[in-house]
């Protein structure tokens, strides 16, 4: 089963300016919430190194429509499947198809806009088949996702103006005085009212203790029911490594957990840290997807190049400026 997308996406940003980095936002229709992306791989060819938004074209949402909010995460990891941007011959209908009519023009010739992103999720495959989409790119190069605007506003760049006082408070664990003084009674407080209404649902905090509890925690490589049949990397091709990196990602993202893949890895690399470290060594609270938490893998704490990098910019934290 797939979650489809093309009924409920009001606007989107997807950022692709690193390597082995998609990330970004979809603002969905009558939600507050904002779906953030952090996916590991890049986009199709003509996408790839870009930084698009992108928005339906007005009037084409359908009315009514169906979609099950409530068990859609809104952090949403995993690996990358076929991120495209192509020309319809001639439209079929609304969203979603699995084999529409593609042309063979490049793009801003005749026929209308076509954005294909697909992704594996928490939530298993997720799609978002758009047709006569508007699509705008932008030259700003490797900076963060825009906030999510409004439903009123349009693709132009948002503002976030941010404006801090610092307060004379001397204590040392609060130098900004942002909790109040009684803010365990609080949170005592709330847990106790929100476990008179869910008398069958732990607390939130409660249950945020037993994600970081080492008691709880179990193998990841324990986690695959049924198990996987992982081949040792030098058994496999170029071709074959990246498919079952793909793979060892979308079932790792169904349970809670990620790699943030840096630019100087490759699928073989990260493949190897997956298979021959992580797997083995590391552990996570096995109900993870149930808390909505999201536990991130770096490559960048093992990559040598990042490592440098990093070191280079604390002898010199000003060079980034001076560049500027």
């Amino acid at each position: 089963m797939s979650w489809r997308l093309a009924d409920v996406v009001v606007f989107g940003e997807i950022i692709n300016t690193r390597p082995n980095t998609v990330r970004g936002f979809l603002k969905l229709r009558d939600q507050e919430i904002t779906v953030h992306l952090r996916l590991t791989g890049n986009c199709g060819a003509g996408l790839t190194g870009r930084h698009f938004r992108f928005m339906p074209r007005e009037g084409s949402l359908p009315v009514p429509y169906y979609f099950d909010f409530d068990n859609f995460n809104c952090q949403q990891i995993g690996p990358v499947g076929t991120i495209t941007l192509d020309q319809l011959q001639t439209p079929s209908g609304h969203g979603d198809s699995e084999s529409p009519d593609i042309c063979d023009d490049s793009l801003g010739a005749t026929g209308k806009p076509h954005l294909y992103l697909e992704w594996f999720s928490q939530n298993g495959r997720v799609v978002l088949d758009l047709m006569d989409v508007h699509i705008e790119f932008t030259g700003k190069g490797d900076d963060y996702p825009s906030q999510a605007p409004d439903e009123t506003t349009t693709l132009e760049d948002t503002e976030v103006k941010e404006d801090i006082s610092v307060g004379n408070n001397t204590d040392e664990e609060d130098p900004y005085g942002l909790f109040p003084g009684d803010m365990d009674e609080l949170i005592q407080l709330e847990n106790t009212f929100e476990q008179s209404l869910f008398p069958d649902v732990p607390p939130s905090w409660h249950e945020m203790d037993k994600v970081f509890s080492d008691d709880l925690a179990v193998p990841i490589c324990t986690l695959f029911d049924p198990p996987m049949k992982l081949y040792p990397d030098d058994q496999l091709n170029d071709k074959q490594v990246q498919q079952a990196l793909q793979m060892l990602l979308a079932r790792l993202a169904v349970h809670g957990i990620c790699l943030d893949m840096c630019e100087h890895y490759t699928p073989r690399q990260a493949y190897c840290l997956l298979t021959k470290q992580i797997l083995k060594e590391e552990n996570v609270y096995p109900d993870l997807p149930n808390t909505r938490c999201v536990q991130h893998f770096m490559t960048a704490e093992e990559c040598e190049l990042c490592q440098a990098e990093f070191e280079a910019q604390m002898d010199d934290p000003l060079s980034d400026e001076d560049e500027d």
